[in-house]
Parts: structure tokens; C-alpha cells; sequence
């Protein structure tokens, strides 16, 4: 479950990380794809990917309050993947909604 408000100001990331930081920090499934949420205050720490720790530091100087990033069910061969054909969320509000699993 995700704890946090119903709306919140998000930016989008190409990247996505494991099923083990996902399943800590909070997911949204939706047909074929997961949407991996990082909330403000939550952030990931991971040493594989600097690019996304620069996205997360960026987007919450900037005000975003989460950023989302997107993985297809298809492609779990490899622990981060550039998704470079969806482009789910722009830059804005979306409503968070929960999964449940």
C-alpha cells in the first residue's frame, strides 16, 4: 500500500529499478504496466544508477512531490531498463491510486 494524498505533483523518469525497491517504496499496476512511484522523503539510494539519483534530487529541488517511473511486465532480464517507446505520465498532477495486491 502507499502511504500518501490521493493527488500529487509528479514528474516522469525512463528509468525503472527491481521488483525488491518497488515492492518497498510503492508501485501501481495497470494492465501491462507497473508504474514505480519514489515519494518525496522516500528517496532510493542506488549506486547502479547515478542518472536516477540525479532525476530524484532534481525533481524534489524543484517541487515535484514523486517522481514515476514505468516498466513493462515484458522485460525483467535486466534490474534497469530505458523504456524508450512509453511515455505514460506527463509532467503535472495524477491521482495515485492503490494496488491490490
Amino acid at each position: 500500500m502507499i502511504n500518501s494524498p490521493d493527488e500529487v505533483t509528479v514528474v516522469t523518469t525512463d528509468h525503472i529499478v527491481d521488483e525488491e525497491i518497488a515492492e518497498t517504496y510503492g508501485y501501481v499496476s495497470s494492465t501491462s504496466l507497473s508504474y514505480f512511484i519514489v515519494f518525496k522523503g522516500r528517496t532510493v539510494e542506488n549506486s547502479l544508477d547515478r542518472a536516477f539519483n540525479k532525476i530524484q534530487f532534481q525533481a524534489f529541488r524543484e517541487g515535484a512531490d514523486a517522481i514515476v517511473g514505468v516498466r513493462t511486465h515484458l522485460e525483467f532480464q535486466s534490474q534497469f531498463l530505458l523504456i524508450t517507446r512509453v511515455n505514460v505520465f506527463m509532467e503535472g498532477t495524477m491521482v495515485v491510486t492503490k494496488d491490490e495486491k
